[in-house]
């Protein structure tokens, strides 16, 4: 909007960049990024019942390292923790 008042030479330079850039990423989004997108769709849908039991045993190994290690490197953790089951023993009675 500030070269409006430039010329029309100029005007006609930057409305036929927008318009460039306008096509073009239609271009890539219907022509190229949407039909890649379609196809990992399919094969995420077709793997889809081995990738997510996978999926979840790798999350929960993982969150158990974590938990293990943050465990070790927090006395504070396993003092919770005793004191927790503390509690659950002194409400058995």
């Amino acid at each position: 909007m500030s070269s409006i008042a430039a010329g029309p030479e100029v005007v006609g330079e930057k409305v036929a960049a927008a318009l460039v850039g306008t096509f073009l990423g239609i271009f890539i989004g219907y022509g190229i990024v949407g039909p890649i997108a379609k196809r990992l769709e399919h094969h995420y849908e077709a793997g889809r019942p081995f990738l997510l039991p996978c999926l979840k045993q790798v999350f929960s190994q993982t969150a158990e390292v974590f938990l293990h290690k943050l465990a070790l490197n927090l006395p504070a953790v396993l003092f919770s923790h005793q004191i927790v089951q503390a509690l659950k023993i002194s409400r058995s009675y």
